[in-house]
Parts: structure tokens; sequence; C-alpha cells
């Protein structure tokens, strides 16, 4: 950590397969992420955008149009591991909300 900010250095190829990976095998946790954490609950679909140290930001389609929605980590992931990790928090987590 440099001046109290969380460290988030992944090489653009592992960023590019954690993305594919949530866009092709977990369209539905991405769109129950959104719905419950991200606060559409009128989401349609939602595919992974980017990571960065902020979060996950998600492409969500709503009836209104498409709308960049950031869920935050509850941790900045240091490592693939722990992208990983968090992803199935908000999973889980996702599934527990109320929305």
């Amino acid at each position: 950590m440099a001046n109290g900010t969380p460290i988030f250095d992944f090489d653009e190829s592992v960023l590019t397969a954690v993305i594919g990976h949530m866009n092709t095998d977990h369209r539905h946790d991405s769109l129950a992420i959104v719905r419950a954490l991200g606060a559409t609950p009128e989401a349609t679909a939602a595919s992974v955008a980017t990571l960065t140290a902020d979060g996950v930001s998600f492409d969500a389609e709503t009836p209104d149009g498409t709308r960049r929605i950031l869920v935050p980590w509850a941790e900045v992931p240091a490592s693939r591991v722990d992208i990983r990790h968090e992803l199935v928090r908000m999973t889980e987590e996702s599934s527990t909300s109320p929305n």
C-alpha cells in the first residue's frame, strides 16, 4: 500500500480473462449482483465492463437503457484468487439481499 491506497495492479490479460469468464459463464450472477448490490432491481441483463481498485463496473440493461453500475469491493483484491473470492462474496451476498 502506498499512501494508504490499496494496490490493484493486474496485467491486462488477467483482467480480460476474468471479465471474459464472468461474461461467458456467470451472466446470471452479474445480473443478481447488479440488482441487489448495485441497487438496480429493474435490470434485465448485466455484463462486467471493468475491474478497478474501486470495484466491479457492470453494464446493466434497464428499461431506460444501458447504465454503468459500480459495485465496490469489500476488500481490494491483491491477487487473482482474491478477485475470485470477492466475486463469489458478491454473488452470495446478492442471493441473500432483500432487493
